[in-house]
């Protein structure tokens, strides 16, 4: 991946200096990387902390996890769909043009077990940087690569519109239950 991909860390501004947060720039951590796609985070930062502690990942680059106790689960690799900040736990892929940003987001996300996690004196989990480049992809021609992550982005997108209508139905569900058995004020048998 390392001749694919140039890599680079974030990191966290000073929470004491209160002119680098609460800003309009996602500040990715683990917490923000749950969808392949993040666009937003938990916390935000102003362009002040940018080059003053995190730095910016550009829209389109793939963003993974390097160091937290969720390694021991899963692998949180997502693209950002927008320039965002993010922390140190966090490396910045910015991908060759020969590769399309989709198909690598499906295939290390499909490969995540291979990702060797070593742990930390602290209990966390840790990729090392040096494993990340060496790790070895399978890459056919950009038009393959297109029509992959076309298929696999689709399936997200359907996936994404059912979770909705599940909820959606959930949601109509509970009213119904709420009309149908409304709570009473007094106890059961009094006039």
């Amino acid at each position: 991946m390392g001749s694919l991909a140039s890599f680079c860390s974030g990191g966290t501004p000073s929470k004491e200096n209160p002119k680098y947060w609460n800003g309009s720039i996602p500040w990715v951590s683990a917490s923000s990387m749950y969808d392949p796609l993040v666009e937003k985070a938990d916390h935000y930062v102003t362009p002040l902390a940018i080059g003053n502690g995190t730095r910016i990942a550009k829209k389109g680059s793939i963003l993974i996890l390097v160091r937290g106790s969720m390694l021991f689960k899963r692998v949180p690799i997502c693209v950002a769909g927008i320039d965002v900040a993010f922390n140190q736990d966090v490396k910045a892929l910015e991908v060759d043009a020969s590769i399309n940003t989709g198909f690598l987001l499906y295939q290390l996300s499909a490969f995540q077990s291979r990702i060797p996690i070593n742990e930390t004196g602290i209990g966390a989990g840790k990729i090392e940087l040096d494993h990340l480049k060496r790790f070895e992809l399978f890459i056919p021609d950009l038009a393959e690569q297109h029509r992959i992550a076309s298929c696999l982005s689709n399936l997200d997108a359907l996936i994404t519109a059912e979770t909705q209508k599940l909820e959606a139905l959930k949601t109509h569900k509970k009213g119904l239950m709420q009309q149908l058995f409304p709570s009473v004020g007094g106890v059961a048998g009094e006039a």
